[in-house]
């Protein structure tokens, strides 16, 4: 796919004539201007944020992206396959009218308005271009240095319909993506996406069987990713989404809204640990964390129970991957994810701190184990292929996996301002280390 170079750094910062100018090149943008004299772009129909993310996509990175909207799809009257009296489904292979920017003959054509069975979240694309040049600066000497590398590999947790962090990632980078979603129905619209733009090699597409993991079940034991991205559900509930109205009318319940049931136990088996010996993690009004301590506030700690309020939403998804990052602390360089709200930040950010001032005590163990992990990571960079890991040689408690460093960025997409979580298990040293394989120094 070939990337285009007209582009703009931050389109959030789009003005009026911006918006006008894309309308006469993709004609399925009038619709959402208002009528006045002003003539400015609304966000009030449903597919206004998808038509614009869409439009955009093409004109300054050459991506295509195609989700199920409310706009007429364009079928043959020959068409063995569609009646006249047939309600056609929407597929993507059929064409809607906002991907013909213009059509010369519709005498030649029938029109239906398809009302997709399911709406997926349509990407402001700003924001999502923000938070990959901001991880980008992990990789690199300083913030401004752009990193284009093709061994750079990532996964991302709940990719959606759009796939929108590899689509990017991979024409703004080079980078590889492991894309993960627990919906069958969005995994096969993001296969299209990949598909159309040609990046079959560079994106691979994993199903994610438990709603309540986010590493589990999809990150091998041998893999190794320079980050994990993840733009979480940032709603408790559905009144929560609806009081948004940009929001209220695209997306469904599994992209908007997370809760965690009562009674819902998360079992996460431990590769450093004897296959019997079991994290059990208990959700709800009585939370469980993994290892003891007595701190029962903010801790991340295994068999600390206490009763608080229910946690849900962004808070709630989020310090699950907290957890479950301890469990595969060695595939990740970097665990990050999109925060919306500055007061989740904060108890995050607590958790964090409490998790970090217990490190020291077993810093001299934990440190062992990942240089031992790191290895044979490095010898199979070089292409010394190794079956397997002695894991009784570096057996680690579980106690002893604690964040090494977090940082936090602020990104403002327009607007309104967003914070990018990111935390590691690895050393500065050992970070350079990994750096160093790509030769980005």
């Amino acid at each position: 796919m070939g990337c285009k170079r007209n582009r703009i750094n931050d389109y959030g910062t789009f003005c009026h004539n911006d918006y006008l100018n894309l309308s006469k090149k993709y004609p399925y943008l009038y619709k959402h201007f208002s009528n006045d004299k002003f003539r400015r772009f609304e966000y009030i129909h449903e597919d206004s944020t998808y038509h614009i993310s869409k439009a955009s996509l093409i004109e300054f990175y050459g991506i295509h992206l195609k989700l199920p909207c409310v706009c007429p799809i364009i079928v043959h009257l020959n068409d063995s396959t569609t009646e006249s009296n047939q309600e056609v489904i929407w597929n993507p292979k059929l064409v809607s009218k906002c991907d013909v920017p213009i059509i010369s003959n519709e005498d030649d054509y029938t029109s239906k308005i398809v009302i997709a069975p399911n709406r997926y979240l349509s990407p402001c694309i700003p924001g999502r271009k923000l938070y990959l040049d901001t991880i980008n600066s992990l990789l690199g000497p300083s913030s401004d240095h752009k990193i284009y590398n093709n061994n750079v590999k990532v996964l991302d947790v709940g990719t959606g319909a759009s796939v929108i962090y590899p689509l990017l990632g991979c024409c703004e980078y080079g980078w590889n993506f492991v894309a993960t979603d627990i919906c069958d129905d969005a995994l096969n619209i993001a296969r299209h996406n990949v598909y159309i733009n040609k990046l079959e090699s560079k994106i691979v597409l994993r199903k994610q069987n438990n709603p309540f993991n986010m590493y589990n079940g999809v990150i091998d034991n041998y893999e190794f990713y320079h980050f994990t991205i993840c733009n979480p559900p940032f709603y408790s509930s559905y009144d929560d989404r609806r009081n948004n109205f940009k929001t209220h009318k695209m997306g469904n319940t599994r992209e908007l809204i997370f809760n965690i049931p009562h009674n819902c136990t998360l079992k996460l088996s431990q590769k450093y640990r004897n296959a019997d010996d079991i994290c059990h993690v208990n959700y709800g009004d009585y939370i469980i964390y993994p290892s003891g301590n007595d701190d029962l506030n903010n801790s991340l700690d295994e068999t600390t129970s206490f009763k608080r309020n229910r946690i849900c939403g962004e808070l709630a998804f989020i310090t699950l991957m907290l957890i479950e990052s301890r469990f595969y602390c060695n595939n990740a360089l970097w665990f990050t994810s999109l925060i919306s709200k500055k007061i989740n930040l904060k108890k995050l950010k607590q958790m964090i701190n409490n998790e970090m001032a217990r490190y020291y005590c077993q810093e001299l163990t934990f440190q062992n184990m990942q240089n031992t992990y790191l290895d044979y990571w490095c010898k199979r960079i070089r292409g010394n292929y190794i079956k397997d890991i002695n894991y009784a040689q570096i057996e680690c408690k579980m106690s002893y996996f604690k964040v090494r460093e977090i940082r936090i960025f602020e990104i403002k997409p327009g607007t309104i301002s967003r914070w990018i979580l990111c935390w590691t298990f690895y050393t500065s040293e050992q970070r350079d280390r990994i750096l160093k394989s790509l030769n980005v120094h």
